[in-house]
């Protein structure tokens, strides 16, 4: 009986781990599924040009990790901390300026900004950084850490426009049904990218080479300048809530609380049309 009863143990336990290992396949076949649905029905146009904006402001959002390396390094007369502390600051004014021009400006044309706005800054920095490197001296003058908190602080304002609008661009880009999976394959695509450049920005700050990188940053967001303008833009534009069929964004439904397109009866009641004159 106790054999019996083993077996028994075993065969259930087998069982479970057959359920188990069923449920978690199912479960990604149900992602992939949902990930798929965002690159089909011409999806792809909205998706792709999204997840490259997002991976080239991940990889120009990547110098932020280093500033207080970049300045030690610099051998600036204002302590390293302190400047980095100032350069933080500097997300204030950029988010107030998103804030108030989101809808005035537009989410595509805020991307673009504050894409071009991170490569002149960058740039200017990357040639500040070389003629620092270029004096010799042990501790640069005064001047050049005011210079360099200054252009931090610019590169840090329009970073903050750029994530600011390109969150509420991802997010009004896609149909309420996939609305969280196209966003989300668009950060996770970000995210990738963000952690693998730091291996070249790790070797470019142990290298010393400040001026190398900042370049590269800067080259960066031109790329991302290019990619902005690939997208679509959400301005005073209805969301767009079903997506069948090829149809493209130019086409708006109504979405019902049941989930099903419908589009309101005209009335013909008397009291309408009173109304109305």
């Amino acid at each position: 009986a106790s054999s019996r009863g083993r077996e028994a143990i075993q065969i259930n336990e087998i069982m479970q781990n057959e359920e188990k290992s069923e449920y978690v396949w199912r479960e990604i076949w149900t992602s992939l599924t949902s990930i798929g649905q965002v690159f089909t029905n011409g999806m792809y146009k909205v998706t792709i040009p999204l997840q490259f904006a997002y991976m080239s402001l991940t990889l120009v959002t990547g110098v932020s990790t280093w500033w207080t390396k970049i300045f030690q390094n610099l051998h600036l007369q204002t302590d390293a901390f302190t400047l980095s502390f100032y350069h933080t600051l500097g997300q204030i004014p950029g988010m107030m300026l998103a804030s108030g021009l989101i809808d005035l400006a537009g989410r595509k044309r805020l991307v673009i900004i504050g894409f071009g706005g991170g490569s002149i800054a960058l740039m200017f920095l990357s040639s500040t950084a070389k003629s620092i490197h270029s004096t010799g001296k042990d501790i640069a003058d005064g001047m050049y850490s005011i210079v360099v908190l200054g252009l931090a602080c610019f590169y840090s304002i329009f970073l903050s426009i750029g994530w600011l609008s390109i969150e509420c661009l991802s997010t009004e880009s896609f149909p309420t049904r996939v609305r969280s999976t196209g966003r989300g394959v668009c950060v996770a695509s970000g995210r990738i990218a963000g952690f693998s450049v730091q291996f070249m920005y790790g070797y470019f700050i142990n290298q010393n080479e400040i001026s190398t990188m900042l370049a590269m940053a800067s080259a960066l967001a031109v790329f991302g300048v290019i990619v902005a303008c690939q997208t679509t833009d959400t301005t005073n534009v209805d969301l767009q809530d079903h997506w069948d069929n090829g149809k493209g964004a130019d086409e708006t439904f109504d979405y019902d609380a049941n989930g099903v397109d419908e589009i309101p009866p005209k009335s013909n009641s008397f009291a309408d049309k009173k109304h109305k004159i």
